[in-house]
């Protein structure tokens, strides 16, 4: 996915967590001094903790929090920082959408099983992941509206590319859309029906 610098495949488990490492070191860079609200940052964090989790790196929301690792570059020109936001912003969302297709993954294939406590418990892991989306998105806007629509804007939209993009396009956002459908059929009951049988 070459507009937001994303690619896809494989790798060993120290290249994933050192990749995934220093694209939150970069999202907490840009938080440092982004207009965004306190529940976002809130969120964000939560979804970066849930990332390092996932890689088996023990985290708390306290240590992701506060970051002192110094301020964004002051040398770049305003449209490489504001560029660079969105980039990293929406790398970040594309690795949230991962972690809550592999949770939703974990919680269809336990509720087959008839394990609604383990589904509940991924679940719930995958709304860490779910409840960060829109902070990330919140992020990758938090630069000034003229630039989004005079820079930005018009690289998504032809003669730039071939047809407008959309978020739907993303593959990370679709695999993620696939797995609630997948849960669905796994937990077709309505929630009046399922919430006093299983709660959770």
């Amino acid at each position: 996915q070459t507009y937001f610098r994303i690619r896809t495949g494989i790798l060993p488990p120290d290249a994933e967590i050192a990749q995934t490492s220093r694209l939150i070191e970069a999202v907490l860079e840009e938080m440092l001094d982004a207009p965004l609200a306190g529940s976002d940052f809130e969120r964000l964090s939560a979804g970066l903790v849930a990332v390092l989790r996932d890689h088996g790196a023990e985290a708390t929301a306290a240590s992701v929090g506060p970051h002192t690792a110094g301020e964004p570059s002051n040398d770049d020109s305003d449209e490489e920082r504001w560029m660079r936001r969105w980039i990293i912003a929406h790398q970040a969302h594309a690795v949230l959408n991962v972690g809550a297709a592999r949770a939703i993954r974990r919680g269809t294939k336990a509720a087959r099983a008839d394990d609604l406590s383990a589904s509940a418990t991924h679940l719930v892991h995958a709304c860490s992941f779910v409840q960060a989306f829109a902070p990330a998105r919140a992020l990758a806007l938090a630069l000034p509206p003229a630039f989004y629509n005079d820079v930005l804007r018009p690289t998504m939209t032809p003669p730039l590319t071939k047809k407008p993009l959309s978020g739907r396009m993303h593959g990370e956002y679709r695999s993620h859309r696939e797995e609630m459908t997948e849960l669905l059929s796994a937990i077709p009951s309505p929630i009046a029906e399922l919430s006093p049988r299983a709660p959770g």
